[in-house]
């Protein structure tokens, strides 16, 4: 049984159903996109790092220790001829597109930005995709056309139809024509833009390799306005504007925030029903609208991919993340583990709580001398050492070592895994060879080769569509400003021609003047209308448009000199022989020069000098050219006709000599009479000048009496004011003899003040003296008297065998009953002692 299929091939639902599928194809390859981002970013709280507390962020380090290898500067565009083969037309065209299409990567939009995000994305998520655009700024401007008169009012365009545009000012033109005023819309300034599409952006039809997709497409976010201006204001009203790219920005787009946010809709280019396509899902019909490519690509697609290692069953890339996520935990772990020990690796000690002032004021400064209370007792007890015990930290020393080799050895290995090799990380031993070094990085980076060119590819290939915006959608005036076209065709240009001589026996001056010669841009029209030509045709073989791909990275500077300076030698040395050939063959120039030029543009840089080498080959062929003419002149005339000729010769210039001289005569009397004439004419100028001077001189003088008058005003002024200054002077010494004397007596009393508090000092140090004997005698009285207490109640307590009973000893005239006590000895802060006894019960004898 055969099952119809329910769903209709690229309809609304079709297409509905394939970027759906498409989505949940890819949402493995989000997730995993998303953690290493998050990983990249030191985010901590990440599924596979949950348990590492302390991070050395290994894999933010390889992705930018790799990054230069890939992209770290401004890649140079070329474009060459694909057949190898063409005239100064096809040349000077090629290096007018080369021009525009790096100037648009200088100046439209900034290219490094997306070489290097496009680099950045590839390593994090291991796919990166640049998509290549047309954008353009319309303006309405004023235009004056030609247009034809019917003779009953209408206006016809030069195909012979009505004209039904809108007319402003009307002028009349050669051959009855009407220039007309009218408005149009015209492009101000013109953009080929790359962007960099985010990867979870970008989707595909389901297919085993590149070659099986049938339809690539992505997913963008626009404003009301962008809408518009793509849709039109009627299918932009009907669109849901509750679109957010970042997920922060909608949930926090809620409630009370709420704001129109973007459309989310998806351009999807198919290639088999050769469409464009745009979807949005909200909407009833799902495609919103459809049309043919607005650019024809040379392989249609707009965009350009580039992928990791991908399955090969699917077009999905798995990333270099998903590969080493264990090695980068198994790091971060060893780091979290390697922290915990060097924590524990420190002088850990344990004390006595008796000694605890003794011990923490040992702890601090550099020399301390802490003095001890009852030392004798504090010897019994063993000391400091019986006091104080420190951990053992040997244990956990091995266990530092033993985890640093261990993440050593994790660290080397994700380096090969990753091919981040010594010298990338500059890490290279000190006593390696330099010829060591370049093999060691020869061989390591074979892993990163392929890569590179791949990276190289998907840069030249969105460099390669801008290149064919360019050449199919800007406007030759555009392309021919930016490329400077008419300095390169100008010496293209053909000599203008030489008048022809008059006619035998006729006045060169009775000759009508010759008609002026064309302008240079009227010449150049035929040339841009070529070239034009060439980069609209439809041949696509025509240009290869690339880049040097190891213009993006850096490269050893030493090497690029070895090059160059091998370029310069196989230059000279084909030169040479070129040279010596063309002399003896001249027919052979043509041969030489494409020979030369298939040869030097095999190099780096060859580029640059395929002019100057062609032009220095054109140049020996010219004169080898002139050589061979020279050769076949026919042989000199005879010596006695030519004297013949040169009397005659003589005679006719003795003769025009002659009429020379009488027209001379007649002017030079014209000009003595002209030079009389302007004599007379400076004669009046002079006296008129005469004249004004005098006047000018009367006025100065009286100026300057003016200003001197003005100037002894003003030194009197100077002189009212000096004496001003003076009075000032002599009440400003007056007013400073008082404040001294003020001063003085102030200093006085401030001494007198010093002397008390010094008298005052004194006597209160002579009575700290005075109470620190005090207090020292009441200190030794009361040591005494602990002294003779303690004697007399041991004496209580021991009473020695065979001795009779021992009289009670009286203390404050009391007799204790016979009994055990407890008493405790204080002293207070002025060194009093005071005595505190217990009594306990009796004890039977």
């Amino acid at each position: 049984m055969i099952n119809n299929p329910t769903v209709k091939r690229f309809s609304n639902q079709y297409w509905k159903n394939e970027i759906g599928r498409a989505e949940e194809r890819s949402k493995r390859f989000n997730e995993a996109a998303e953690e290493s981002i998050r990983v990249y970013n030191a985010q901590k709280q990440i599924g596979i790092l949950n348990d590492t507390e302390r991070r050395i962020n290994v894999w933010w380090y390889c992705v930018n220790t790799l990054l230069p290898a890939y992209y770290s500067s401004t890649p140079k565009a070329e474009v060459t001829l694909r057949k190898r083969a063409g005239g100064m037309i096809d040349e000077l065209s090629a290096v007018i597109l080369e021009r525009n299409i790096q100037y648009n990567m200088d100046v439209c939009f900034p290219f490094d930005a997306v070489g290097y995000n496009a680099a950045l994305q590839f390593l994090l998520t291991g796919r990166a995709v640049l998509w290549a655009r047309y954008d353009a700024e319309i303006e309405d401007e004023e235009l004056e056309i030609a247009l034809f008169d019917d003779g009953s009012g209408n206006l016809l365009d030069d195909k012979g139809q009505p004209y039904t545009g809108e007319v402003g000012e009307v002028k009349e033109g050669p051959g009855g024509l009407k220039l007309v005023k009218v408005q149009a819309e015209g492009k101000s300034e013109e953009y080929a833009i790359l962007d960099v599409v985010q990867y979870n952006d970008y989707f595909c039809s389901d297919a085993r390799n590149e070659t099986e997709v049938e339809w690539r497409a992505r997913r963008a976010y626009l404003t009301r306005k962008q809408a518009e201006d793509l849709f039109g204001a009627d299918i932009a009203a009907g669109l849901h504007y509750d679109a957010f790219p970042d997920k922060d920005k909608k949930d926090w787009n809620r409630g009370e925030n709420n704001s129109e946010g973007k459309a989310e809709v998806y351009e999807i280019w198919c290639e088999e029903t050769y469409k464009v396509y745009w979807l949005h899902k909200p909407s009833e019909k799902g495609i919103i609208f459809e049309s043919e490519p607005p650019i024809d690509f040379e392989d249609f697609y707009p965009c350009s991919v580039i992928a990791q290692s991908a399955d090969p069953d699917s077009v999905i890339p798995v990333s270099d993340y998903t590969h080493v996520k264990d090695q980068i935990l198994e790091v971060e772990r060893l780091t979290t583990r390697i922290h915990a020990v060097t924590q524990a690796i420190r002088t850990n000690t344990l004390y006595d709580a008796s000694l605890g002032i003794q011990v923490e004021q040992l702890m601090t400064g550099d020399l301390k001398m802490i003095p001890v209370m009852n030392w004798p007792s504090y010897k019994s007890r063993g000391g400091l050492q019986a006091g104080v015990e420190t951990m053992d930290i040997q244990a956990y020393v091995g266990a530092l070592q033993t985890l640093q080799a261990a993440r050593q050895q994790a660290l080397e290995q994700l380096y090969e895994t990753l091919k981040v090799s010594d010298l990338l990380r500059g890490t290279s031993e000190q006593y390696k060879s330099a010829t060591a070094n370049r093999l060691e990085n020869a061989w390591s980076s074979l892993g990163l080769i392929v890569r590179q060119n791949m990276f190289a590819k998907i840069i030249s290939d969105g460099i390669n569509k801008l290149g064919q915006i360019i050449a199919g959608q800007f406007e030759p005036e555009t392309i021919f400003d930016v490329g400077d076209a008419d300095r390169l065709l100008l010496p293209l240009l053909p000599e203008p021609p030489a008048p022809p001589p008059p006619p035998e026996g006729m006045d060169p001056s009775m000759m009508p003047p010759p008609p002026p010669p064309p302008s240079p841009e009227m010449l150049m029209m035929p040339f841009k209308q070529r070239i034009i030509g060439l980069l609209r045709s439809d041949d696509r073989l025509q240009y290869r448009i690339q880049i040097a791909s190891d213009s993006m990275v850096a490269i050893d500077q030493m090497q690029d000199q070895a090059e160059g300076a091998k370029l310069m030698g196989t230059c000279g040395e084909f030169f040479n022989q070129m040279r010596a050939l063309i002399e003896q063959y001249p027919p052979l120039l043509q041969f030489s020069i494409e020979l030369f030029q298939n040869v030097i543009k095999r190099f780096k840089g060859g580029k640059e000098l395929d002019g100057i080498f062609t032009k220095a080959l054109q140049q020996v062929g010219e004169i080898a050219k002139a050589k061979e003419e020279a050769a076949k002149q026919p042989p000199p005339p005879d010596p006695v006709m030519q004297e013949m000729q040169a009397r005659m010769q003589i005679a006719q210039l003795e003769a025009q000599a002659r009429i020379q001289a009488t027209q001379m005569q007649m002017q030079d009397a014209a000009q003595k009479n002209q030079i009389a004439m302007a004599e007379q004419q400076v004669k009046m100028q002079r006296e008129q000048l005469d004249a004004q001077l005098a006047i000018s001189k009367q006025q100065f003088e009286q100026y300057i009496a003016e200003q001197e008058i003005a100037i002894q005003q003003q030194e009197a002024q100077i002189k009212g004011s000096a004496v001003q200054v003076d009075m000032l002077k002599v009440q400003t010494m007056a007013q400073s003899d008082t404040q001294k004397h003020t001063i003085q007596q102030e200093t006085n009393r401030m001494a007198q003040i010093l002397e008390i508090q010094k008298l005052e000092l004194e006597q209160m140090r002579i009575r700290l003296s005075e109470s620190e004997k005090l207090m020292e005698e009441r200190r030794l009285s009361a040591e005494q008297e602990i002294e003779r207490i303690r004697t007399a109640m041991e004496t209580m307590r021991v009473e020695p065998m065979g001795a009779g009973p021992q009289q009670p000893i009286v203390i404050n005239n009391v007799i204790p009953k016979r009994a055990k006590r407890v008493g405790k000895i204080s002293l207070d802060e002025l060194g009093n002692t005071s005595i505190e006894i217990d009594d306990a019960q009796e004890t039977e004898d």
